[in-house]
């Protein structure tokens, strides 16, 4: 109970504190740059110290990551366990630190993919993602020139009766997954196949290579 308490606390309160401290050590330096330089100065060198305070927060998230689960892996954990407590920090720490203080801005940019091989992920080469939507990231495969679509999300993770179940999800070389489709885990969207917006492909399931699929649950268009 003790411990179950302690990472609540923890996920409660650690995002709010690292954004909280990020944004305090920015005002510091933007401040001390304006004392010290001109206005043109001023106004080239914030962006840039915005920039740096995403990359540190994200930096930081990553660290933890690695810290406190370590490697993503396929694996099924009752809903109380401690790796459930774990892993929902992270996420915690992902989607409200990492996402607005940088990924959310580099999404559709070739430098998101680069950042997420940091996480975990493996992220093909001149992929395009318009999404943040993953969470245990070392499931997540990305085939070379793969596109993902805004909202997109690449679920490798359901809570079925209490249970927290977790596999890989993989979408293969030149794919296209839709804007605000989903992806389940243990699925897999072969390659040069084309999954439309607003679609779902099943767990377990597998859209075959070249062709196009729609719908909720998604089923071969034309």
């Amino acid at each position: 109970m003790v411990e179950r308490l302690a990472i609540e606390y923890l996920r409660v309160t650690l995002p709010a504190t690292m954004l909280g401290a990020v944004g305090f050590l920015t005002l510091l330096a933007i401040a001390d740059v304006a004392r010290h330089a001109s206005l043109g100065v001023l106004i080239a060198a914030t962006p840039a110290l915005l920039v740096l305070a995403g990359l540190g927060a994200t930096l930081a998230v990553i660290i933890l990551k690695w810290i406190i689960v370590g490697r993503y892996r396929p694996r099924v954990e009752p809903l109380w366990s401690r790796f459930v407590r774990r892993t929902e920090l992270v996420t915690g720490l992902y989607e409200t630190v990492a996402v607005p203080s940088l990924l959310g801005g580099l999404t559709g940019t070739p430098m998101l993919g680069p950042v997420l091989r940091l996480f975990g992920a493996r992220i093909g080469r001149r992929t395009w993602l318009g999404t943040t939507f993953l969470t245990e990231f070392d499931l997540v495969r990305i085939g070379d020139d793969g596109a993902v679509g805004p909202l997109s999300s690449l679920q490798t993770h359901l809570f079925e009766d209490r249970v927290m179940k977790m596999s890989t999800v993989t979408i293969g070389p030149q794919a296209t997954v839709g804007a605000r489709s989903v992806v389940l885990y243990d699925a897999e969207v072969g390659a040069g196949a084309t999954l439309d917006a607003l679609s779902l492909v099943m767990k377990g399931e597998r859209v075959p290579a070249g062709t196009r699929w729609r719908g909720i649950p998604c089923r071969a268009a034309g």
